[in-house]
Formats: C-alpha cells, structure tokens, sequence
C-alpha cells in the first residue's frame, strides 16, 4: 500500500477532536509520580497523564528516559527523498519498483496515477563524504535507465530531502514506570522494504490488546507483556532487514543474488504472513 505521508497524518487526525491535538509541545522532559506520569514541554505547560506513549522517532525524547543507554547508530548510509509528478513507461502505476547500482540503489512507487505523483528514494554508502545535492546523485545513479534520472532531475532541489540513515537494534527495556515506547523511537531500521511503519503499527496493536486485557490496578504487568511481545518479533524483523542491507549495499559486487536473496526473502515472508492483525 503506497500513500502520502500527509494522508496518513489527515486519516489519524480525523479520528481526533480539534482539542486533541496540540501543536508547538515538543516533550522535554519525563517524571513518574506515584502512577501517572509528569510531562514538561517546551512551551513550559506541564501535564500528568496515566500513560505516556512515546512515538517521537529515532531521535526520541521518550527512549532517553526509558532507556537512555540505547543510542542510534550510524548505519554507512545515506538516503536521499523526494516526491514529484512525473511519468513515464518504465515506471508503473501499482507497484513499487527498485533500480540497483553498485552498492546503491533507487526505490520509486506511484502515489497518485491520475496526477502521476510519484515518490522515490535513492540510497548509497556515504563513506564519510558530503553528502550528495541533486547533480551528485545524477551522476552516481548515470547507469541506470535514463528516465530515472530524469525523475531525479524534475525534483526542484529544495524538495529534496537528503539525511544519514541511523537505525536502533530494540535492545534493553521498552518501558518504565507509566512510559513506553514504539515504533521508530525503540526500533528504527533501515526503509529496504518499508516495512518501519508496519512494525509501529503492529506495536501499537499489541500494546492495545496488553491494557484491553488487563484487569490488575498497577499496568507493570501488561507493559511487560507487551515488551516480551513486541520486542522479540521486532528484533527478528530488524535482522532480516539488516540482512537485506548487508546484502545489497556492503557485500561484494555479484552477491546479490536469487541465491543469497531467497533465504532472506522467505524469513521476511514467514514474518509478514505471522503479523499480530
């Protein structure tokens, strides 16, 4: 399923009163008091809750509370992204499609035929290097088809969003006092087959399911729960992906093969086809 980032934000917003969301709060700072959970945040308001979610991204206030020892590592790579309307008859209108270079690659998908809205995503190995503006990604992707770069080519510059990958393996506690996290903020990984926003979904299904089935008054026993759960799958999810990004980017040229692609490919099907839904 391919969509605009922005659709989602509208369909969950949707769901929300006006007052539910509040703009202008980045969360500060986290204190547990008795059993609810005091929040600071930048605009200085101060709230106490029963339950903090934190969903905030790799780059998560919330896990520096719950679990300050894990940090994002660097992954070697950096990814460059941008949405254009383009099209063209290599480019197909129900699918996503993947263009490998040597030890890099562009991923592109339609997110609306009638406008030929597209998306793309270019990867490679940053080396420690600047990263790439426009022209040096043309000229590291000049193998590939010609539309391609021409796809490339039509994103105005400053529509392009260009950042190092980082990626956290999921490791150490996933909860503390009324704090918990999911998603990205305790298990980003690399976008090699998109599967990140997925696996934020499934936790917050199990996480839901955990405080649904939970009848004792202290929720330590249900966060437990849902920390055994949802942390062993993420983390056999997270080795297939870094599997998957081993492979194509850091491996010898040749490798990437349907020998070396199949075992992979089947552990992420078995996967998939055991989601929590």
């Amino acid at each position: 399923m391919m969509f605009l980032r922005t659709e989602l934000f509208r369909l969950l917003a949707d769901r929300l009163d006006e007052d539910d969301i509040h703009y202008g709060m980045g969360c500060e700072s986290l204190e547990n008091v008795g059993d609810q959970v005091r929040l600071t945040f930048t605009n200085g308001h101060r709230f106490d809750f029963d339950l903090a979610v934190g969903a905030d991204g790799v780059s998560s206030t919330t896990r520096a509370f719950v679990n300050p020892g894990l940090v994002p590592h660097d992954t070697g790579l950096v990814a460059s992204r941008g949405v254009v309307k383009f099209d063209s008859p290599l480019l197909q209108s129900d699918r996503c499609q993947i263009f490998a270079s040597r030890h890099s690659r562009v991923v592109t998908y339609p997110l609306n035929k009638a406008t030929s809205l597209r998306y793309w995503f270019a990867a490679y190995q940053h080396r420690d290097q600047p990263l790439l503006d426009r022209q040096g990604l043309l000229e590291l992707f000049a193998p590939l088809p010609q539309d391609l770069l021409r796809m490339i080519g039509q994103t105005p510059e400053q529509d392009i969003l260009t950042h190092k990958l980082k990626a956290l393996t999921g490791e150490g506690q996933w909860f503390r006092g009324r704090v918990v996290l999911l998603g990205d903020s305790i298990h980003a990984m690399l976008p090699t087959l998109g599967y990140g926003l997925t696996l934020g979904l499934e936790n917050g299904f199990m996480l839901a399911q955990a405080l649904v089935g939970h009848c004792d008054a202290d929720l330590t026993a249900a966060l437990q729960r849902y920390e055994i759960r949802a942390a062993r799958r993420s983390r056999e999810m997270l080795q297939v992906m870094n599997d998957f990004t081993r492979l194509y980017y850091f491996e010898p040229e040749g490798e990437v093969s349907p020998a070396r692609l199949a075992p992979i490919v089947q552990r992420f099907q078995q996967l998939a086809q055991s989601t929590v839904f």
